[in-house]
């Protein structure tokens, strides 16, 4: 009778040091995951991206007539947007109709008088109220251009703009609503540095402030990046000159996904870039790729390298495909009705051209 108790008091101990062993592994696990700030499904590691399709023979023209520097490239209803970043022309913005690429119209005047713009930069294009506005760092303001005044009037003048900061300024950007712009900013740190952040401008009051959600394991130096917002798909990317890394987050600033390329956030000596370009598109990411030297030399000087690549993810981050060029492009957008893209190329007799997308990927 002493005796059998002992099994039932043995199985007791054991479920309490078992619930003890429970609480102590919850406790770590709570600390590691909590208290570091990291979830795992947030954090995708790509180490292999290796479904590419070549287009270099698929590359058509773009023969209009007209002789044009650098461009950056946009899309707003239909019309094609040309903003020359080295000029050749009185003019530095273009318009052509998509389907056709004939020229419609030339604006913005270049010059530093009211209404010139002396150092053009990235448009911010505001599809909903087919407004182009037009950052000029020469003389510190973004000029607004209605599109149906510049189609309307090739000597139109803009009278409205917002008045840039001297301390941060926002430098790439789009349109949220009537009231809010999101996108990367320029913030001094002395006369010598600067680094770039996420910020949001409002610009009824012309008020700019940080925002969103910022990497803890980037460098202020190397912070600069692309940027590309969906209202649609409620959310923004960055990807990163220097990092082989994107950054998706909501329109509220919420990290959504880091996804890192075979590189991930190594870069010794800064001697590499990662990403140039990036747009939001049919319900996926585009983005131009370099992962090679920062500066190569092209026989006669050494210069900044540029991609011939185009890496293209759904909206979380999940790698789709390659696109290769073969031929190094400084700028692209994609025209989502027409499913293909359009480059400004740099080593093609042709500058302007164009490629399908592939449609199974």
């Amino acid at each position: 009778m002493g005796t059998t108790p002992v099994p039932i008091l043995s199985n007791y101990l054991t479920i309490i040091h078992m619930k003890k062993f429970l609480v102590i592994y919850m406790f770590f696990v709570i600390c590691f995951t909590g208290c570091s700030g990291v979830r795992s499904n947030t954090e995708k590691l790509q180490k292999k991206r290796n479904k590419i399709v070549n287009v270099q023979n698929d590359i058509v023209d773009i023969k209009n007539g007209a002789l044009f520097g650098k461009s950056l490239l946009y899309i707003i209803d239909e019309y094609l947007v040309l903003l020359e970043v080295a000029s050749k022309t009185p003019r530095c913005i273009h318009l052509f109709e998509k389907n056709t690429f004939r020229h419609v119209a030339s604006s913005g005047l270049l010059g530093r008088g009211p209404g010139e713009i002396t150092e053009p930069g990235n448009i911010g294009v505001d599809r909903q109220n087919r407004v182009l506005w037009v950052p000029d760092f020469g003389q510190k303001v973004i000029w607004k251009f209605p599109l149906d005044s510049i189609l309307e009037n090739e000597d139109f003048m803009p009278t409205e703009s917002l008045k840039l900061s001297d301390d941060l300024f926002i430098d790439r950007f789009e349109i949220l609503n009537d009231s809010i712009f999101i996108g990367k900013a320029v913030q001094f740190i002395n006369s010598n540095s600067y680094t770039t952040i996420m910020s949001k401008l409002n610009i009824r009051n012309n008020v700019i402030q940080e925002f969103g959600y910022a990497n803890p394991q980037l460098e202020d130096d190397k912070s600069s990046s692309q940027f590309a917002l969906s209202i649609a798909n409620n959310i923004y990317v960055n990807s990163y000159f220097k990092y082989d890394l994107l950054t998706i987050c909501d329109l509220e600033g919420n990290l959504l996904y880091n996804v890192y390329g075979p590189e991930g956030v190594k870069n010794d000596g800064n001697n590499k870039s990662f990403y140039f370009g990036i747009e939001i598109a049919d319900g996926k990411i585009f983005a131009s790729y370099i992962n090679d030297l920062a500066v190569v030399n092209d026989g006669t000087r050494l210069k900044g390298n540029i991609p011939s690549k185009i890496l293209i993810f759904n909206t979380q981050g999940d790698y789709l495909l390659t696109i290769e060029t073969e031929d190094k492009f400084s700028y692209f957008c994609v025209d989502e009705d027409n499913n293909r893209i359009i480059a400004y190329f740099e080593g093609r007799e042709e500058a302007l051209g164009y490629f399908n997308i592939p449609v199974k990927y």
